[in-house]
Order: structure tokens, then sequence, then C-alpha cells
């Protein structure tokens, strides 16, 4: 709706949230799957993780203390479980590539 009023700019915090409630749900259903599942169902669910992982990726400059901890967090777990399900098969190569890259980047702890 236009109502006149500028679009309201969605807080960093909120943002966050958001982001990490959906990688989570996204990370967990992928579990749930164990690295089989229809090709489909798996695929999207992957395809919706990587957009998840660059947004998270996006979100790291901005963070501090413990809302980058858990953003941090966040992407070791998705981390590991692309360490124990290897993707093969993206049918997104390039968003694929970029969010391995970013799961590369993230340190050890």
């Amino acid at each position: 709706m236009d109502d006149g009023e500028p679009p309201r700019q969605v807080s960093l915090t909120t943002q966050m949230a958001v982001t990490v409630a959906n990688s989570m749900s996204t990370y967990c259903q992928l579990l749930v799957l164990n690295g089989g599942g229809r090709y489909e169902k798996r695929e999207g669910l992957e395809l919706s993780l990587d957009r998840n992982i660059i947004l998270l990726n996006k979100l790291v400059p901005k963070m501090q203390g413990e809302d980058l901890q858990i953003v941090q967090q966040t992407l070791r777990d998705i981390r590991a479980y692309r360490r124990s399900f290897r993707r093969t098969d993206a049918s997104n190569k390039e968003q694929a590539a970029q969010a391995q890259r970013i799961l590369d980047e993230i340190p050890e702890i």
C-alpha cells in the first residue's frame, strides 16, 4: 500500500533474527532429510540455505558482540552440515560456490 509514508526501515537486530531463524529452519529440514529425500525438495532447501548464507555474510560486518556470535555460530552449524552432506549437484552453481566460499572463510573456534 502506498499511503505516502516512506517505507519503514527494519532494524538490524530484527533483520539478523529473521535471517538466523530462516537459516536454522532450513538447516533443520535438511538435517531431517539426512542427505536424502527427493532431489527437488532437497535442492529447493539447499538453494534457500545458499541465499541465507549470503544474507548472513552481509550482516557479519554490521554485527558486534552477542549478535555477531549468533550469526557466526549459525554459519558454523551450516558449514558442519555441508561438510557431512557434500553438495555435488547444485542447480545454481554460482550461488552455491559463493555460499561455499563464505562458509570456508568463517573462522574455526
